[in-house]
């Protein structure tokens, strides 16, 4: 037996065992799985609305955090810390909030955030941000959290809000759930699990984050002559054609906003859309066949945007 298959067989009965069989792991196929499943059985009442493409854009160009720092080459003395269950811990707090109802869009006065009352929204922002830290990076995307507002302004920078006559602010006004009301049970009883060392409590608790940050996916048939529209900044995670059909193709085929080809499918490699696109496959002969479009993106379940929404109110 392979060793992560032995170590799975072997967590299944401790969970079971240690638990009289609330934690029954023999129900499912792995840990991610197994978190979500027992997470929604406890927690019912929480039904966010879903992620639009509208709200879903304004989420991945703000994924990724503004407060980074690395010196290059340095070298000497340093300190390294570790929090245990980090992550968990900091979704059970009540600072941890997750935005549940779908956000509104505005367009603010270039000095939005003059006033000290405003920076207290939750949601992106699209501004341009005058004067440098060494701790905050800037994004070419102008997108910010809120959390990146107020990082920004606590060390002295101007912030600007982008006038281009277009929305530059999403917020989320209402409907926020509390980490410590969604979360806290179930981290709670895992740490407790973890802590007398049952196999596969670790597993089930630091997947609690990683679950709840999963990607949608979503696989589209094309039939002949059919194609398949691709909406901006999504991921083609793969392009699969069916039994039959021509070992390859010249290309899939973007037909807007440029003619521009995706590499040649069959395709297993991901690849970044940054503008909607339609999508078919093309044969050598120009003919048209069916194909299997694989398309992913980000954010993904549970409006938690743990990077953007709630990671940056409880950071």
């Amino acid at each position: 037996m392979a060793p992560r298959a032995k170590y799975w067989e072997e967590c299944q009965k401790a969970l079971f065992d240690a638990t009289d069989g609330e934690i029954d792991l023999f129900k499912y196929d792995s840990f991610n799985q197994a978190t979500g499943h027992l997470w929604r059985e406890a927690n019912p009442q929480y039904n966010p609305d879903p992620i639009d493409d509208e709200e879903a854009e304004w989420l991945v160009n703000a994924k990724n955090g503004m407060s980074k720092f690395a010196k290059n080459g340095y070298e000497g003395y340093g300190v390294q810390k570790d929090v245990r269950s980090f992550y968990p811990l900091l979704m059970a707090q009540p600072e941890f909030q997750i935005p549940m109802k779908r956000p509104t869009y505005h367009t603010y006065d270039e000095d939005h955030f003059d006033d000290e009352e405003n920076n207290a929204m939750c949601g992106i922002f699209r501004a341009e941000i005058d004067g440098d830290s060494f701790l905050l990076r800037k994004r070419q995307n102008n997108h910010y959290t809120s959390w990146d507002i107020m990082c920004a302004r606590q060390r002295g920078l101007k912030v600007r809000m982008v006038q281009d006559g277009k929305p530059n602010a999403m917020v989320y006004e209402t409907g926020k759930a509390a980490g410590s009301h969604m979360f806290k049970d179930y981290v709670e009883r895992l740490y407790e699990l973890k802590e007398r060392g049952v196999p596969g409590s670790k597993d089930l608790l630091n997947s609690l984050w990683g679950v709840f940050g999963q990607k949608y996916k979503l696989r589209n048939n094309n039939k002949p002559d059919d194609e398949f529209e691709c909406h901006e900044n999504r991921v083609i995670e793969k392009i699969t054609l069916p039994d039959g059909a021509p070992s390859r193709c010249t290309s899939a085929r973007r037909q807007t906003p440029s003619r521009r080809h995706l590499p040649a499918c069959p395709s297993s490699s991901p690849l970044q859309v940054d503008s909607s696109c339609q999508i078919s496959c093309i044969s050598t002969k120009t003919r048209s066949f069916a194909c299997t479009v694989t398309v992913s993106s980000r954010p993904r379940t549970l409006r938690s945007i743990h990077s953007q929404r709630a990671h940056g109110l409880a950071s």
